[in-house]
């Protein structure tokens, strides 16, 4: 299985808010900008929050690891703004030659694959499993 892109955007007017192409050979790296002018921002800059975003796309049964951590609790203003413009995620994957959009919306809890709505997380992990674990 090949991670090819994700896209973060706001499902009630489409605006894309990041669409990340990964490496199509090799390693991509989560890492923050370069250069001297940039070396303040190399904590808060949303790396955690990426990997959450696929951990969710790929399974992950709570939304709310995205705004919420055990040490600081509710992360309110960025909480809103997911919930405020109905954020959706959209992981693009290739598997045995084929592709597959997995989608998850963030403020209603909803699933996709290939604009297949699930009715819960547990059938959405199923369908998953059928696609990365054939056998």
């Amino acid at each position: 299985m090949r991670l090819v892109s994700l896209k973060i955007y706001k499902k009630k007017n489409g605006e894309v808010i990041r669409d990340i192409k990964f490496n199509d050979r090799g390693l991509s790296l989560i890492c923050d900008l370069e250069g001297e002018e940039n070396k303040a921002h190399g904590s808060s800059i949303g790396k955690t929050a990426f990997i959450r975003c696929i951990d969710l796309c790929l399974g992950a049964k709570s939304t709310n690891v995205l705004y919420y951590s055990k040490t600081l609790g509710v992360n309110q203003p960025f909480k809103e703004y997911l919930f405020d413009n109905e954020v959706c995620l959209a992981l693009a994957c290739e598997n045995n030659g084929k592709t597959f959009v997995l989608e998850r919306n963030i403020f209603d809890n909803r699933e996709y694959v290939d604009s297949e709505e699930f009715s819960n997380i547990d059938l959405y992990c199923q369908k998953l499993k059928e696609i990365f674990f054939p056998n």
